[in-house]
């Protein structure tokens, strides 16, 4: 005499109550997961335990050093490639790429063995003033003019 239930949990219910041993034995036999409402519960305590256990993904991510820090191994290839890049997103003339200046910058940063630390705007305005200022200077000096009053000290009127 077969017995139908209306609902599966109850069925389950029955299981645990009345066959526990021989469901657990069956189920473990043929490699099936408990169904019984006590394992499906402490599956779930489990599960639950594990995500409140895991807050991100901080256990899984790997720290990059900033890029300052990340100095990449110098090839011609990669020097011309950042070379044209440069020249393409700054607007520059293929010309300043002959200048003595750009040369010489380059020179030294060859040298550097940590890295170049490349200055900010602030701290590059500031150097593009005190430069100017000392221009301005030698050429004062150079001219040999007054500051306030604007002429020329070794000028001399010929009458």
């Amino acid at each position: 005499h077969k017995h139908f239930v209306k609902d599966l949990s109850t069925c389950h219910q029955h299981l645990q109550k009345d066959h526990k041993p021989a469901y657990n034995k069956w189920a473990q036999d043929n490699k099936f997961e408990s169904m019984l409402p006590k394992a499906v519960a402490k599956h779930c305590d489990t599960i639950l335990k594990a995500s409140v256990s895991q807050t991100g993904l901080d256990n899984y991510m790997h720290k990059w050093p900033p890029k300052a820090e990340c100095v990449l191994l110098y090839t011609d290839q990669l020097f011309h490639e950042a070379t044209t890049e440069w020249l393409i997103s700054t607007d520059q003339p293929i010309q300043v790429l002959e200048h003595p200046s750009f040369h010489l910058m380059i020179h030294m940063a060859s040298q550097a063995t940590n890295g170049v630390k490349i200055p900010d705007r602030k701290v590059t305005c500031a150097e593009i003033i005190e430069m100017f200022k000392k221009q301005m200077k030698y050429l004062r000096t150079w001219l040999n003019v007054s500051v306030f009053s604007g002429s020329n000290s070794n000028t001399t009127a010929h009458t």
